[in-house]
């Protein structure tokens, strides 16, 4: 699914911002049963939603559509908020409770899922 980019505002593709929205979304997409499905996340809008763990309830649904359907096939974590700016460092203080969840989580930088890293 495409998404503009308007490089004068520097906005990108946005972060969906409630849980519902983003379950149905995934979910529409894994009726079809050719392609397989990834998503993309962050661990949240904010600090406070690092704070208050919403990741956790998304990886909850995360769970469960690895269980029931075979063309989810894993979640991409950018370790940071969406606003947090660039030039800081990543946050992995949830990386092993996010590991936890029967959900393969992969990372542009490592070649393997996190299943197999060592924290």
């Amino acid at each position: 699914m495409p998404f503009s980019y308007d490089s004068r505002s520097w906005q990108g593709p946005a972060l969906i911002k409630r849980r519902g929205k983003v379950v149905s979304l995934i979910l529409e997409l894994l009726k079809q049963k050719e392609y397989k499905i990834s998503v993309k996340t962050r661990l949240g809008l904010d600090s406070r939603d690092l704070r208050e763990g919403r990741i956790f309830r998304l990886f909850e649904e995360f769970e469960e559509f690895k269980k029931q359907y075979d063309n989810f096939s894993h979640v991409v974590v950018h370790f940071k908020t969406a606003r947090d700016p660039s030039f800081t460092s990543y946050d992995y203080t949830l990386l092993e409770q996010l590991t936890n969840y029967n959900v393969p989580i992969y990372n542009k930088w490592w070649n393997k899922t996190l299943k197999n890293f060592q924290i």
